[in-house]
């Protein structure tokens, strides 16, 4: 076995700038009343996720066809796990064929979205600017909430 993954990360003294103490405990209380079983789920499904998704995929040709964009922070140790960003840039392009871009967010970890909230947005932003060659919106109001 490789060893985990907590032995491989370095030791917090402080929390971060993102991470005041209030949150942390907010976090800590719903944590102690739900448990984590969410967030260690979506690690228990990834091989059947796969299982579920390798058929569409093979039948795409091994290749995500939808416009892709790529967000991540150059301190991320999964980035560096897969060799740092450029090789992950270089693994991204070969199974997204219409590949808008690999974003690598500078003094950034794994959790882009509350490390660098605005360079998450704008990163999203460009993409979104970048994908006008699909045609327009019309109607399709973006201002209020999520229909979802």
């Amino acid at each position: 076995s490789a060893g985990g993954q907590l032995d491989r990360l370095p030791l917090c003294t402080s929390l971060p700038s993102w991470m005041p103490q209030e949150a942390l405990d907010r976090f800590v209380e719903a944590f102690k009343a739900s448990g984590f079983r969410g967030g260690i789920n979506y690690y228990r499904c990834l091989n059947r996720n796969w299982q579920k998704t390798k058929s569409a995929f093979q039948k795409a040709g091994g290749k995500i066809k939808q416009p892709t964009l790529f967000i991540g922070g150059e301190l991320d140790p999964v980035i560096k796990t897969y060799g740092g960003p450029e090789a992950t840039a270089r693994m991204v392009s070969k199974v997204c064929s219409d590949l808008r871009g690999c974003c690598f967010i500078a003094d950034c970890g794994h959790w882009n979205t509350q490390e660098k909230p605005h360079e998450t947005t704008q990163a999203l932003l460009r993409f979104l600017e970048n994908t006008r060659d699909l045609g327009d919106l019309g109607d399709l109001d973006l201002s209020g909430r999520s229909r979802l």
